[in-house]
């Protein structure tokens, strides 16, 4: 009962017809994403259905599950994430404010839902994968503690590595040394 996401698509249609969509996307397909990445395993898959839920709210519900390669920051090598996210839009219409939807009077459907803001002219439904990836990656991609290929700095704490803390010369040193003679 699932289609594959056409190009473009008239949302507030979507939901009227019930439109339900399932597929895969290559990160060639995501262009944005693809700038922002090293690289993917695999592409992403989804699903996606337009309907209204129990309050009558126009809802675009699904989820979208991609394994990514990004650059860690600490030693500038490949870091491995694997992404599984739900959908949960709830669509609005652009000229009108986020009250509309009741967010602010009902906090279980904003804790449910994040809004959207829709016009009438049709989008390419991708964009929405797209969208949701991209908010999920990491400000500072980094590796697991111990896998990390960088020279982490010594820990105080270590007493193993307490010595050669002591051992190491103060950089002001010269400076007191100055201080003392004047």
């Amino acid at each position: 009962m699932f289609a594959p996401l056409p190009q473009e698509l008239d949302l507030w249609r979507a939901v009227r017809l019930g439109a339900a969509f399932a597929g895969s996307a290559t990160l060639a397909q995501l262009p944005r994403l693809a700038a922002a990445v090293v690289g993917a395993d695999g592409p992403a898959r989804y699903t996606l259905a337009f309907e209204r839920d129990a309050a009558r709210q126009a809802v675009a519900l699904g989820q979208v599950a991609m394994d990514l390669r990004l650059r860690c920051e600490r030693c500038m090598g490949e870091v491995g994430l694997s992404l599984e996210l739900p959908i949960a839009l709830a669509l609005v219409h652009a000229a009108s404010d986020s009250d509309r939807l009741g967010l602010d009077q009902v906090p279980a459907v904003a804790d449910q839902y994040e809004a959207l803001p829709v016009g009438d002219e049709p989008i390419n439904p991708l964009n929405l994968i797209e969208d949701e990836l991209l908010l999920a990656l990491p400000l500072a991609p980094i590796h697991e503690v111990g896998e990390c290929q960088a020279a982490l700095p010594p820990d105080p704490t270590d007493s193993t590595q307490a010595g050669a803390l002591d051992e190491k010369k103060n950089p002001f040193a010269v400076l007191a040394a100055l201080k003392s003679k004047g």
